[in-house]
């Protein structure tokens, strides 16, 4: 499925809906004098026994410092309880005492008697349609939130060898590092240069500064000039699931109408079911045998896509 961005008239209705479910939990206010964030921490403490400081902020979402004033204040209220690691000196174990544990109580007592009073108002069908929409929402901001953490950009000459491991990495991990996949290829621990040929594109995707994945495109080697091949689209398995493959071929296609090919082929395996999913989401359709002359005789799987 190709990507089409929302409009003004879906976000501005969601963003009220996100105001208004704050709202009516109580939340601005905090409740029986928790504040929003104490309330959070609270239940990670309830649910996992005992954290450090910087676990808390990484499940929370926010930093360091931001977390360590929180804290301090809730164990100046004795609502936890603050002890040395063993194993780490400079770190410090949370745990809920009796009194946190009394104030969480009264908050999911509050809370949960706020949420059955909304589902009583609701058909059991209602209800279900509630839970796998806010599940939905809710995994969907996480995706967002994730992605702003990566970026795409064109290939450099200081990526080759990192673009190479990664590539050979992936090619690993599916049985296909031997000859006739792009294990092998001689472009691969030469990725900038091989892509500096006229109507070639690569991209690579980094996180924090490092290479997690990449894919591009150029002129289908032994096909027709109007015919171009999608080429070494490989992400590390910490990256997929995020959207950022589907964001990459975008790219990757909108290079190919703009440079005026008429056709996008690519070579895959059946074994990658996911990335083959996502293919024919953007309108590519099977072949029943290979186009050109790639030298990926490993390949099992071969598609097509008209460009329009």
């Amino acid at each position: 499925m190709e990507q089409i961005l929302p409009s003004s008239t879906h976000i501005a209705p969601i963003r009220a809906i996100s105001r208004g479910l704050v709202r009516e939990l109580g939340l601005l206010d905090g409740c029986y004098g928790i504040t929003l964030a104490q309330g959070h921490i609270l239940v990670e403490l309830e649910k996992h026994g005992v954290l450090n400081i910087k676990t808390l902020a990484e499940l929370l979402h926010v930093d360091n410092s931001t977390m360590s004033r929180t804290v301090k204040n809730m164990v100046n209220n004795n609502w936890v309880a603050m002890a040395p690691d063993a194993q780490d000196k400079r770190a410090r174990l949370l745990s809920l005492t009796p009194l946190g544990r009394v104030k969480l109580s009264e908050l999911h007592r509050r809370h949960n008697d706020l949420v059955q009073g909304a589902l009583a108002l609701l058909e059991n069908e209602q209800q279900q349609t509630v839970i796998e929409g806010l599940t939905l929402y809710t995994k969907a901001l996480h995706r967002a939130r994730m992605l702003q953490q990566y970026e795409i950009r064109e290939v450099q000459p200081e990526d080759n060898p990192y673009l190479a491991h990664t590539i050979r990495a992936v090619l690993t991990e599916f049985g296909a590092n031997k000859p006739g996949f792009a294990y092998v290829d001689p472009e691969t621990d030469r990725m900038y240069e091989t892509y500096q040929e006229p109507r070639s594109r690569y991209f690579v995707v980094v996180n924090n500064g490092k290479i997690v994945g990449g894919g591009g495109l150029g002129p289908l080697r032994g096909g027709d000039a109007s015919v171009c091949e999608l080429q070494k689209m490989y992400f590390l398995p910490e990256t997929r699931g995020l959207g950022l493959g589907a964001k990459l071929l975008a790219k990757c296609l909108d290079f190919a109408k703009e440079v005026g090919y008429l056709q996008c082929y690519l070579e895959t395996l059946a074994g990658m079911e996911k990335a083959r999913a996502m293919y024919s989401g953007f309108g590519f359709t099977p072949l029943e045998a290979p186009m050109g002359a790639t030298g990926h005789g490993g390949c099992n799987f071969w598609m097509i896509k008209t460009l329009e």
